[in-house]
């Protein structure tokens, strides 16, 4: 796992590495993504949970657009 930046222009998701056998696995989903912001409502009870600097769960529902 690592950070990344999400990019301004359309792009796809790829993602190749090692499964727990060792044998390499490599993954292309078809579809093109568009970065968008995203908003939480304020009354979400999952917000009072979150810590700066921590690891939290958090279940959102997002609505995506598909290009």
């Amino acid at each position: 796992m690592g950070k990344f930046k999400i990019p301004t222009t359309p792009f796809k998701l790829a993602v190749s590495g090692l499964d727990n056998n060792d044998k390499f696995y490599q993954r292309v989903l078809p579809r093109i993504f568009t970065a968008s912001t995203q908003s939480v409502p304020e009354s979400s009870s999952t917000l009072g949970l979150l810590i700066f600097g921590g690891v939290s769960i958090a279940h959102l529902k997002l609505r995506l657009k598909r290009n």
